[in-house]
């Protein structure tokens, strides 16, 4: 099926929404839908467009990725196939890649660019769209924040403090995944600044221990999406949470 009007991709079951971007964070015997969300992306097409204030960033430097399942430029494939062609995609160490670069890489851009009033940060690697990405600044400005981060089921690195689960308790998917948030431009300088100037002893090659800090500095001006509302985190999710929204596509 070809859909040519604004027909999302994917609805989470519990919460019965239509999630913006699917992010396959984690490893791939932990991602039981990826597989058929992947083939199913690929034969779906969506009317949209970004909005004219939103930027969309990603990080990308060529190289290879040792994982089932992903490969550098999925996310950017993903918008580019329906339409959406204004990415940037930065660019880092290729050799000895390390997720904590996109922290600096990010800063250094937003220090540096013309950047509009917001910013959508997204990896390359795992992450396809499943919506109408036009509402998407819209509905970021009802959460009342200045940074929404997606939200998944897992805790990690596990030997953080729990402050994800503590402020949203009985959430399904409690805790903070730096894959994929949006924020106002002049709010992620800041926070990029933040996490930058971080000493951190362990898991020194994360990015997301260095934003779990940060949200735990921040909060509530930094919260997540815990209903799926834009962002759909599959780690742990399986065909009971999240159904393919079109009649002759399914999920196994």
């Amino acid at each position: 099926m070809m859909a040519t009007e604004r027909i999302p991709l994917v609805r989470n079951r519990l919460f019965d929404t239509y999630p913006v971007l699917v992010h396959a964070s984690g490893k791939a015997e932990h991602l039981p839908l990826w597989p058929t969300l992947l083939q199913a992306a690929d034969n779906w097409r969506i009317d949209t467009r970004l909005d004219p204030d939103l930027a969309v960033i990603t990080f990308n430097s060529g190289g290879t990725l040792d994982h089932a399942g992903k490969r550098l430029g999925i996310f950017e494939e993903s918008l580019r196939r329906n339409g959406v062609n204004e990415i940037t995609a930065l660019r880092g160490a290729t050799k000895k890649w390390r997720n904590s670069l996109k922290i600096p890489l990010l800063l250094d851009h937003l220090n540096t660019a013309s950047v509009r009033k917001y910013v959508l940060i997204v990896d390359s690697a795992d992450v396809i769209l499943t919506g109408d990405i036009a509402r998407l600044v819209e509905v970021f400005k009802t959460f009342d924040c200045e940074a929404l981060f997606n939200a998944e089921r897992n805790h990690w690195p596990a030997d953080l403090p729990r402050f994800d689960e503590e402020v949203a308790p009985g959430e399904f998917f409690p805790c903070l995944n730096s894959g994929v948030w949006v924020a106002y431009a002049s709010f992620a300088r800041e926070l990029a600044a933040y996490c930058a100037a971080l000493s951190v002893e362990k898991h020194g090659k994360s990015d997301q221990v260095r934003y779990k800090a940060a949200y735990r500095h921040f909060f509530p001006r930094i919260r997540l999406d815990h209903r799926c509302v834009l962002f759909q985190n599959i780690n742990r999710v399986d065909g009971s949470v999240v159904v393919l929204n079109q009649p002759d596509l399914r999920l196994p």
